[in-house]
């Protein structure tokens, strides 16, 4: 029989923390440590400092996949963009098409006509996004709603112009107090914001399902599941799901140690890490954005 044990929990924020709530989302700048570069990650209340070395895996972990559709909506620093780049090939830069009020992903003169939508905008700032259907290009939305174009050849530069300067005590306050979820049973641990508050759904629980939510969670935004896997590698899960879903990019990276796949797909923006341990698939999903303690954090138990 394939054991299941899901779990799913709300993403919410510390009230009694208020420099981190005013700082969710917000690129910091450390003035009293040579000018350390921070991101305040809106979805765990968690801060992470940005390196060169550690960039493209905060990247994989943090970042939201989006379609162009969406992405053309969010205002745009035309300024980030670099001024050769010509997505669409019809002879027209990016940022020309843009400033003109063209989508830069619709080939064709005076083809894709857009307009911005401030209130999609506003849900996104601070958020780190993936734009899936262009190779997997990450944009940063201010918290003016302005999304950036973030490369290897302006990160740092980018990430400075945007930054908040903060002192050594501020930042010392920033992000929340994680607690440790155990499960000994299935062989894993990670941390979680001490709001969670995890209480086990005995109405939505069955003999091999169990569930757990927040104590102010209504829909489930994130869940972990792990089944035998004995009869698939990593590799033929991969499949299984490029072929059950609308999936439109994967990353590889480290979850716990082991080799893992990021998988997003168009489908409600849903990304999947799928990792294969000790004869078991572990699945993590979100639909709303990670809780990135879990990516960080998570371990396995031997």
């Amino acid at each position: 029989m394939t054991l299941v044990l899901l779990f799913s929990f709300a993403l919410t924020a510390s009230a009694a923390n208020s420099i981190t709530n005013r700082l969710k989302g917000r690129l910091l700048l450390q003035v009293q440590k040579g000018g350390a570069i921070w991101y305040v990650n809106p979805t765990d209340s968690q801060k992470y400092q940005v390196t060169f070395a550690n960039a493209l895996s905060l990247f994989q972990s943090f970042a939201l996949g989006i379609t162009n559709a969406d992405l053309v909506k969010i205002p745009a620093d035309t300024n980030s963009i670099d001024p050769y780049l010509d997505t669409d090939n019809d002879g027209y830069p990016d940022k020309q098409e843009l400033q003109n009020g063209y989508s830069p992903y619709i080939a064709g003169i005076g083809q894709g006509r857009f307009k911005t939508d401030n209130n999609l905008a506003k849900r996104l700032k601070g958020r780190l996004l993936l734009q899936v259907q262009q190779g997997g290009a990450i944009w940063y939305v201010d918290i003016n709603g302005i999304r950036h174009n973030v490369r290897w050849n302006n990160l740092m530069d980018l990430f400075t112009r945007l930054a908040l300067g903060i002192t050594d005590k501020d930042l010392a306050e920033v992000g929340e107090d994680l607690l440790t979820y155990r499960n000994s049973g299935y062989g894993f641990e990670f941390k979680h914001p001490s709001t969670s508050n995890w209480v086990e759904d005995r109405t939505r629980s069955t003999t091999n399902e169990l569930v757990f939510v927040g104590v102010n969670n209504i829909e489930s935004k994130e869940s972990i599941k792990v089944q035998d896997s004995q009869e698939k590698s990593l590799d033929g899960w991969r499949s299984v799901y490029e072929s059950d879903y609308h999936i439109v990019s994967v990353a590889s990276l480290t979850i716990g140690g082991e080799k893992a796949y990021k998988l997003t797909s168009t489908e409600f923006g849903q990304i999947f890490i799928i990792a294969v341990h000790n004869g078991y698939l572990y699945t993590i999903t979100t639909t709303g954005g990670f809780n990135d303690s879990i990516l960080s954090t998570f371990k396995f138990l031997d």
